[in-house]
Parts: structure tokens; sequence; C-alpha cells
């Protein structure tokens, strides 16, 4: 990475791992009868929201390219 780029991904990863041990959490507290219900709900919403996170990492991904419409294949143009 260069000096003095600020990298985006590691915030996102961070947020990423903290609703999954959130989720992990909760699967634990539903074991109990009393709250069953409402934890696996919640686990299930932490899971999605970091499901959405995830889905965005790959645009993070730091190129060098510009993106050249002229270097697409004739293949994979329509016809």
């Amino acid at each position: 990475m260069l000096a003095g780029a600020v990298d985006r991904r590691s915030p996102l990863t961070w947020a990423i791992a903290l609703l999954g041990a959130g989720a992990f959490g909760m699967l634990l507290t539903a074991m109990s009868n009393a709250a069953r219900s409402i934890c696996l709900s919640l686990a299930s919403h932490l899971i999605f929201v970091a499901l959405l996170l995830g889905s965005v990492l790959p645009w993070l991904e730091p190129t060098d390219q510009a993106f050249d419409p002229l270097a697409i294949a004739d293949s994979r143009l329509p016809r």
C-alpha cells in the first residue's frame, strides 16, 4: 500500500468480526428457554448485516488500473 494511503478494509473487517462475535454470543444466550426467540432474531439480524458488509469488500480492493471499456472482449459484449 502506498505511504499515507488510507486502509478502508480494516475498519470494515473489524465491524464484520464484531458483528460475528455478537451473533455468536446471542446464539449462546439462545440456549436458555427464557430468551430463545429474541436471541435467535437478533443473531439472524447481526449475521445478515455482517453478510451485507462483507459483500462490499471486493469493491474496496485497491487497484491501479482504471476501467477501460475498450478492453472488454467482443465475445462478452451483447449482440
